[in-house]
């Protein structure tokens, strides 16, 4: 198997954060404290500088790695997660075709009033449908993915570089290639937020926590071509996630109580 070629900052943009059709501008906007300020965007508790502490007792959970004096290496958890994406898709898949069998059994056999009673002949194969693909997705996300897809931090040299595979977003993704891509990004044109969700099932709530990286396409340039996440956000909450990446400790070449 050939060596992946390692791409440049800027030399890849995800598709997720692809502007849509007609429009210039990707719907994630631009990476700048005005458009994302921390409590006023929709998501989004903080928004660190990289000129202080996030934490004074910074807290890993083991997900970090320092294999070298001047880089650290993030693997995740996800290989202790694996099943659970498939078994979500087994869930979503029997969801899907019992919605349709459900729909068929007493639909099919009403007679159309109405324009009004045509959706619902379209029920049941869209449930069906929906079903399929997120089992088809799940299987194939689970199954042949890479075994390990580390995020490495190169202090030294102000880098970051992501080994990862690119999955492709909408249906039409499902039948195109899902390359492993190697991406180098610039420290300084990286931006770190804390962001929350509040997930409900109709008898609980949770709120799911995310270190997530923004990545803007250049100096000059704040759009976000390109994001990703540390940590397990189902095993974060907020006094827990505190992962030092500030400015001061990313620099190996200067001393660790520095300003840069």
């Amino acid at each position: 198997m050939s060596a992946s070629k390692v791409l440049k900052h800027g030399e890849h943009a995800n598709p997720h954060y692809a502007p849509a059709i007609g429009q210039t501008q990707s719907w994630a906007g631009k990476s700048t404290d005005a458009e994302r300020k921390g409590g006023e965007v929709s998501g989004i508790v903080t928004r660190y500088s990289k000129r202080e502490r996030a934490s004074t007792t910074p807290v890993a959970m083991g997900w970090i790695k320092a294999n070298f004096s001047a880089a650290i290496e993030y693997t995740g958890s996800s290989q202790g997660m694996r099943g659970l994406s498939l078994i979500a898709g087994g869930l979503g898949f029997c969801m899907g075709t019992g919605f349709s069998a459900m729909f068929a059994s007493g639909v099919y056999d009403w007679p159309i009033q109405s324009y009004l009673d045509l959706p619902l002949w379209f029920a049941p194969p869209v449930f069906l449908a929906f079903g399929l693909w997120i089992a088809l997705w799940t299987i194939r996300l689970e199954l042949f993915r890479p075994t390990d897809e580390p995020t490495i931090f190169d202090r030294a040299h102000r880098k970051v570089y992501r080994i990862f595979r690119e999955t492709q977003p909408g249906f039409k993704g499902l039948l195109k290639p899902w390359p492993l891509r190697v991406c180098e990004y610039e420290w300084d044109l990286i931006d770190v937020e804390h962001t929350a969700t509040l997930v409900t099932t109709g008898s609980t709530v949770t709120r799911y926590h995310a270190l997530v990286f923004i990545v803007k396409r250049s100096a000059s340039d704040a759009t976000i071509i390109d994001s990703f996440n540390i940590g397990n956000g189902m095993e974060l909450v907020p006094k827990r996630m505190s992962f030092d990446f500030s400015c001061k400790d990313f620099n190996a070449q200067q001393p660790w109580r520095e300003r840069c």
